[in-house]
């Protein structure tokens, strides 16, 4: 065995011998931080989302069902972790919301009233924290495809992960169509193309579950997805009950 030259561990001070210390991992020598340095540095992110970020955006847009199943059952190699994945979009699609009106869209869909209950300040909340919103109904949308799906074979956990996965679809299919929402001045038209866009994301949610379950009788599955879609209305529209009041009692002025 050839002698090596043993080194002081720059982090932990321990003394080691070899490339890695084994008390905390770190490289035995480190690089000076410089230009090349960032440079190095930069490669690596960019090769590294490029490999597992744009890989699983581009499954998730032709195959998103079968991805999912694939991941679940442990192909997981290339592709990035689902809530990672998740929270990544939903703060980039958070951001872009920025450029969109909210106030000026609730007043034209809505007509004015001095009575009516202004939630704007709660959607420019949503918007500003959309990323958390996103992590926050994912629970809720888990037990409700759990629920809906329970006697198939997959705990809530995993439910977990195809939610995620399902959502992050929706977001990416949303920022890809945010050109065309941001370009469009008419209110009304905005509205309606939100609703399109709406009519599509569920579509591809749907699509998801049918791809996931594509060992399943088709009918059973979509069943199961509209026991789903209305397990998670019913539950929103009690919380969303509970938030409204809660809202008017203690914070609208």
């Amino acid at each position: 065995m050839e002698n090596m030259q043993s080194t002081v561990c720059k982090n932990c001070s321990n003394l080691n011998i070899g490339n890695y210390c084994p008390e905390c991992g770190q490289k035995a020598r480190t690089a000076k931080i410089d230009i090349r340095y960032l440079q190095e540095e930069a490669k690596y992110t960019f090769f590294h989302i490029n490999s597992g970020f744009f890989y699983t955006l581009k499954q998730l847009l032709t195959r998103p069902g079968h991805m999912i199943r694939e991941y679940i059952e442990g192909h997981r190699v290339k592709h990035y972790k689902p809530l990672l994945l998740l929270f990544v979009l939903a703060g980039v699609y958070g951001f872009l919301l920025h450029y969109i009106d909210i106030p000026a869209i609730m007043k034209a869909a809505i007509p004015e009233n001095k009575n009516q209950l202004d939630l704007a300040p709660m959607f420019r909340w949503m918007t500003s924290n959309y990323s958390l919103v996103e992590i926050m109904l994912l629970p809720l949308v888990s037990f409700c495809s759990w629920l809906a799906f329970r006697k198939w074979g997959y705990n809530f956990i995993e439910h977990i992960i195809l939610n995620a996965y399902a959502a992050g679809l929706r977001l990416t299919i949303s920022i890809l169509f945010f050109p065309l929402m941001l370009t469009t001045t008419n209110m009304m038209l905005y509205s309606m193309l939100g609703g399109v866009l709406s009519m599509i994301t569920y579509l591809a949610t749907g699509w998801t579950y049918v791809q996931f379950f594509s060992n399943r009788p088709l009918g059973e599955t979509i069943i199961r997805v509209l026991a789903m879609i209305f397990l998670i209305f019913l539950i929103s529209a009690i919380g969303g009950f509970i938030g409204i009041t809660i809202y008017i009692l203690y914070f609208h002025k």
